[in-house]
């Protein structure tokens, strides 16, 4: 909000403040949503328990991590990172032969407007736009960036170029392998 602010005024910086407020909201909504989700698949056949106490379990993780500073976050996240980049490649390399090019485009279909399958064919067509903005929410890390190159602005530009286009790549990578697997 403030760089939006001191290029394009107070009102553009209280509207990217409003909806970068309301989406924080929503992305930590979603992480405890999915973490608890993930948590009970993975431990729900050997524990049991209900998805609302997986929601607590997994909230009451994220808030100690949060309570023990940033150096903790930073190895967890990058303890998350190496798992999942692990994970990607095993489901990369064993569904290699099981990614059929027909679960990434919708069916030709006879669906017209207003009735009940153009919804759900409009619907999947947008399945990886979320996942490729999601990719792009890192955009709240560009101060940061900015300090770290402070003296040397104009790597700054090309820093930001390359790492939206990398992250929007894996992601679009990433949602290309899944549903070239399972389908939507």
């Amino acid at each position: 909000p403030g760089f939006v602010g001191y290029y394009l005024g107070p009102w553009a910086k209280g509207i990217v403040f409003v909806v970068m407020t309301l989406g924080s909201f929503g992305v930590l909504l979603v992480y405890i949503i999915v973490g608890s989700q993930f948590l009970q698949a993975t431990f729900g056949p050997l524990l049991g328990g209900s998805a609302m106490a997986y929601s607590f379990l997994y909230f009451a993780c994220a808030a100690t991590c949060v309570y023990f500073g940033a150096k903790l976050i930073s190895r967890v996240d990058f303890v998350a990172l190496i798992a999942l980049a692990i994970i990607s490649f095993l489901i990369f390399f064993k569904g290699f032969s099981h990614i059929s090019l027909s679960n990434l485009f919708i069916q030709n279909s006879k669906a017209v407007f207003g009735s009940p399958d153009w919804y759900s064919e409009i619907q999947n067509s947008f399945l990886p736009f979320g996942a490729i903005m999601f990719s792009l929410w890192g955009v709240g890390l560009i101060p940061e960036i900015e300090e770290m190159v402070r003296g040397n602005k104009k790597s700054l530009k090309k820093i930001i170029i390359i790492a939206t286009l990398l992250a929007a790549l894996f992601y679009f990578l990433f949602t290309v392998l899944i549903l070239g697997i399972s389908g939507s």
